[in-house]
């Protein structure tokens, strides 16, 4: 730790004394003021690109990102140990909560705000544009044969069961959701979309407010991205942390626009985006794919949460777009 510190004060000239581990960050005490320290798990190149936005957004107006700190030499980063590590200043404040329909419209606005900057800007990235009628029919391809092969087991265990049992429900789910997409021209408008810089992590523990103004902190997942997609992660964050309440995303939608009038169009691709039974098509991967040293006793958990607890405030949010769905 000791060394670490050392290289951190001989780049940045902080003069720090003092570093302690905080979550998955540090917090470097300096007589300059008080300075995170994040490893980050990215290459060199994708640093240099966050450091030109961050610098490209603040130029233009929009002033709610914490910067990066630069080293002596003006790099974006400092390698220690073959890692890469960041310095941010310390932002002091609280999380807004996304319960609270005054922050929720505040979050709205704000995300409408760096996207109706970021729009101006050059995305100085070859990162394609992401499909996702095409993604939701590769992972729709994934649960078809997980559900072909399980129901070839001679004794599946009991959440194989649950999963074949719920499998053809979700399944109908990701085809309406693609029909929805296609029906509406999502790959002919994805020729002209818009995109730009995006955090791609609209979680309240990214977002200091202090003295009624809000930062944005961690850009480890940002990059070049369609600012609907952004939107549209939001929206679903939000509708999961208030059960699925569909009065939400006509208010929230109205805000998001008075800032960014191009998305009033965009919007029409929502209800698609949002059918997509995203949770049970993460949980079969995290089952089967991944490896993840999960006990049957939390993966039986996980999967209650989404089925049982989940999926009927769901399932009633989604038959206001898809009146002939039904439950299980």
């Amino acid at each position: 730790m000791e060394q670490l510190l050392a290289a951190v004060n001989r780049a940045y000239g902080l003069n720090a004394d003092q570093i302690k581990p905080l979550h998955s960050v540090w917090r470097i005490t300096s007589p300059k003021g008080l300075f995170i320290l994040k490893k980050m798990n990215c290459s060199p190149e994708r640093l240099y690109w966050l450091q030109q936005q961050l610098s490209q957004l603040a130029a233009a107006g929009f002033h709610s990102l914490v910067p990066v700190l630069p080293t002596g030499n003006d790099e974006p980063f400092i390698v220690f140990q073959n890692q890469l590590f960041i310095v941010t200043p310390w932002q002091s404040g609280n999380n807004p909560l996304f319960n609270n329909l005054n922050h929720l419209k505040k979050a709205a606005e704000f995300w409408g705000k760096l996207h109706s900057v970021a729009q101006h800007l050059t995305p100085s990235s070859d990162e394609p544009v992401r499909n996702h009628l095409a993604d939701f029919k590769t992972k729709s391809r994934f649960l078809e044969n997980l559900l072909t092969k399980l129901n070839s087991q001679k004794e599946p265990n009991r959440i194989d069961r649950a999963i074949l049992k719920w499998g053809e429900y979700y399944l109908k789910q990701a085809s309406l959701s693609m029909d929805y997409l296609q029906g509406q021209g999502y790959e002919r408008w994805l020729q002209t979309a818009q995109r730009g810089f995006c955090h791609n992590d609209p979680a309240p523990r990214n977002i200091i407010i202090q003295n009624k103004n809000w930062f944005l902190i961690d850009f480890e997942l940002s990059g070049t991205n369609l600012f609907l997609d952004e939107y549209a992660l939001l929206i679903g964050r939000v509708l999961r942390a208030n059960q699925w309440n569909p009065a939400l995303v006509a208010p929230l939608s109205e805000v998001y626009v008075e800032q960014r009038s191009a998305a009033w169009d965009e919007l029409r691709f929502l209800p698609g985006l949002l059918c997509f039974p995203r949770s049970f098509w993460r949980f079969c991967c995290q089952r089967f794919t991944e490896g993840l040293e999960w006990t049957e006793k939390h993966y039986q958990s996980r999967l209650w949460e989404i089925t049982q607890q989940e999926e009927p405030q769901r399932l009633k949010f989604l038959q206001h777009w898809f009146g002939e769905l039904t439950g299980k």
